[in-house]
């Protein structure tokens, strides 16, 4: 993933996704305890774990 990244501000872009992506996990995981934010937390870090890895690779092209 980190590869496609070029220069170090896309690398920051694909390291910052990785780590949204993460995060979505883990409010997914609390979303047994709290649904409404848990789901959030979820589609968020789903939707930026898409990005994070999309992005660098249109900006590399």
């Amino acid at each position: 993933m980190f590869g496609f990244a070029k220069s170090r501000g896309r690398l920051v872009v694909c390291r910052l996704g990785a780590r949204d992506c993460r995060l979505g996990a883990i409010g997914c995981r609390l979303g047994a305890i709290d649904r409404r934010r848990g789901a959030i937390g979820c589609r968020l870090g789903a939707i930026d774990c898409r990005l994070s890895v999309g992005f660098p690779l249109r900006l590399s092209t």
